[in-house]
């Protein structure tokens, strides 16, 4: 029986790293697939733009600041997502902290108080 439960948790063991293995190697394979391909749209650009020096050195430099502005851009991207993500956290943790407000005794002539007498009706309540 010992051996047993000891193959299950292997096995546990095993598919939890398989997991985490996979996530790995699948986004660095993403990361690398997408720096060649950036790498192959370049090398094309530079052939075809081979004969045309002064559009072949614009193109260059107008592809360096477009590559800047998106690295700023994802960094300030994911910079500004944890922010938020804390200060949204904060707000909640503060207004579960805070004390519930005193409830108010609803108009007699409101249609809510109507309603909660027919729901009560309905659940006989």
């Amino acid at each position: 029986m010992a051996l047993a439960d000891g193959g299950v948790v292997a096995q546990k063991i095993v598919g939890e790293c398989a997991r985490d293995a996979y996530f790995y190697v699948y986004w660095a394979a993403y990361a690398i697939e997408s720096v060649l391909a950036l790498f192959i749209v370049y090398g094309i650009f530079r052939l075809s733009m081979q004969p045309l020096k002064g559009l072949q050195r614009f193109g260059t430099m107008l592809f360096c600041v477009v590559a800047g502005i998106s690295v700023v851009l994802a960094v300030g991207y994911s910079v500004i997502n944890g922010v938020v993500i804390c200060a949204i956290l904060v707000l909640w943790t503060a207004y579960f902290a805070l004390p519930e407000p005193e409830r108010r005794e609803i108009d007699v002539s409101s249609p809510l108080r109507r309603w909660n007498r027919i729901c009560l009706g309905w659940y006989g309540m």
